[in-house]
């Protein structure tokens, strides 16, 4: 890995000519001609950027059986997308794409292990795929879905990570979010050795110490029926401690760290989450798709670095320029651009990354969130990175729980409304001078001006947004473990969905 770290030129070659040498007899291949291609600038030039859409015949004809589309290896199953932004997508995984994805998983594992050397005597939580998922389900002749997360790591290293692991699988099995959290506490609880906490979504685990904290209860007659082997004594310490959000360093004094998204939309969850664990780092994770594995943490006070054995990568720049990972420079913003051995070529991710500087030759990367999230009733194009920018500066050292921004129905017609949870008062101004933010894009003053659109309002949320943010996008398919805190929604009707009310127009 450090090798390739320092030619990331030639690392990046050599896995493109030998896929496409792979997979030139394929539909696909024949399709772009792959046997002619001998360069970068060849498969540039004979294969055009994609997009999901662009794949659905051919996972169609996967799906009813025939071999040989998109790559020479057999697809051992559909995994769905978990996006906040698109529909449900399947994406075919191969035997060569679950190497890819342990090519960048591995090296991260390993150098936690070194960065934390506490964690080898204690156990770990690794997020299992939560209620919702499809075990079961088929898309023609192929299964759909891994069976949990730990199959990326192929059956050896799956079960041996099973031994060390708190939670099991069948877990994930649970369709009820409240037996699921119940059961997942009880796990955890059970736990004291405790080292290592890795989750997608910070909010997920926030979730998840805020059930703790309201129903400590329940939570501790489940620990009694599931584990009864654990001590008494373990349950009268459990009772004993107070309820607030800090005590979760004394049911597990022993967690070292914890993993999870710490940028864009996540970065205000993940700060919350600092909260319950004062103490404790959080180590942010690497850009991880469910097409690709983009990005690992690996070096200690360092953004992520690109898993530049896993993929080949694709930087396409604001004025169309697409890029080699060698030719990015630090300081500027892309959009992923990803070819990997489960048969997607020059696919977009749709994911916005800054490039931070460099590990070798290799770019670090910080993830700036979707490139493609916005909100456009009216051709007002609000992006979420612009919101979540506006926001942060509006609300700087205000301890907020929960803030989105979401079309609405004002009284004198279709508005924005900001609907935030926080202790203390709202700031003084706050429509107003959001409002003022948002009409830096010229599209949404143009809409504004020509009265498309009523100015800002605000909703306050009593409690329990993100509960309830969640429980909406779990009821509408997606899975609840895999939801991204979001800044701006293209949903309306939010305030039906949340404990509070609207604030007077004239105190706004």
């Amino acid at each position: 890995m450090l090798a390739a770290f320092g030619d990331c030129e030639g690392a990046q070659k050599e896995y493109l000519l030998d896929l496409l040498r792979q997979n030139r007899a394929t539909a696909y291949g024949r399709e772009y001609r792959f046997k002619a291609i001998s360069s970068v600038k060849d498969f540039q030039r004979n294969v055009p950027l994609t997009k999901y859409e662009d794949y659905t015949a051919f996972v169609d004809r996967i799906a009813g059986g025939e071999e040989g589309v998109l790559t020479s290896e057999k697809v051992l199953l559909f995994q769905p997308s978990s996006g906040s932004v698109s529909a449900r997508k399947l994406v075919p995984y191969t035997r060569m794409l679950r190497r890819e994805f342990q090519r960048g998983i591995l090296p991260w594992i390993f150098a936690l292990y070194e960065e934390y050397p506490s964690l080898e005597d204690g156990r770990m939580y690794w997020s299992i795929s939560p209620p919702g998922g499809s075990q079961g389900a088929r898309h023609g002749t192929v299964r759909i879905g891994f069976d949990d997360d730990a199959d990326y790591l192929g059956p050896r290293r799956r079960a041996l990570f099973l031994l060390f692991a708190v939670a099991p699988p069948k877990i994930a099995d649970l369709r009820d979010i409240r037996a699921f959290r119940n059961t997942t506490l009880a796990a955890l609880l059970a736990a004291p050795d405790l080292a290592l906490i890795s989750v997608w979504s910070p909010s997920f685990l926030t979730l998840l110490l805020d059930w703790y904290l309201d129903y400590a209860d329940e939570v501790l007659d489940t620990l009694r029926q599931t584990y009864p082997a654990v001590t008494r004594r373990r349950v009268e310490t459990l009772q004993a401690l107070g309820r607030y959000p800090s005590v979760f360093e004394q049911i597990w004094p022993h967690v070292a760290v914890i993993s999870c998204w710490t940028d864009a939309a996540s970065a205000s969850e993940a700060r919350r989450l600092q909260e319950f664990f004062p103490h404790t780092p959080i180590q942010g994770k690497g850009l991880l798709a469910t097409e690709a594995c983009v990005s690992l943490p690996f070096a200690p006070r360092r953004d992520p670095v690109l898993a530049v054995r896993s993929h080949f990568f694709e930087f396409l720049a604001d004025n169309g320029d697409c890029l080699a990972a060698h030719e990015v420079a630090a300081g500027d913003e892309y959009s992923v651009v990803v070819t990997t051995g489960g048969g997607f070529y020059r696919y977009r991710l749709e994911d916005r990354v800054l490039v931070t500087g460099f590990l070798g030759t290799t770019p670090t990367l910080r993830f700036l969130g979707k490139a493609n999230h916005i909100s456009d009733r009216y051709g007002e194009k609000l992006h979420a990175r612009h919101v979540e920018c506006l926001l942060d500066n509006l609300l700087a050292g205000v301890p907020r729980r929960f803030c989105l921004l979401a079309p609405d129905q004002g009284k004198d017609g279709p508005c924005y409304t900001l609907h935030i949870e926080l202790s203390g008062e709202l700031p003084a101004d706050l429509a107003h001078r959001l409002e003022h933010g948002l009409r830096e894009n010229p599209h949404y003053c143009l809409c504004a001006g020509l009265g498309q659109l009523r100015p800002v309002r605000l909703f306050r949320v009593r409690r329990n947004g993100l509960r309830s943010y969640e429980a909406r996008l779990v009821a509408q398919g997606q899975r609840q473990g895999d939801i991204k805190p979001a800044c701006l929604s293209a949903l309306d009707g939010w305030s039906g969905y949340f404990e509070g009310e609207y604030c007077p127009e004239d105190s706004a």
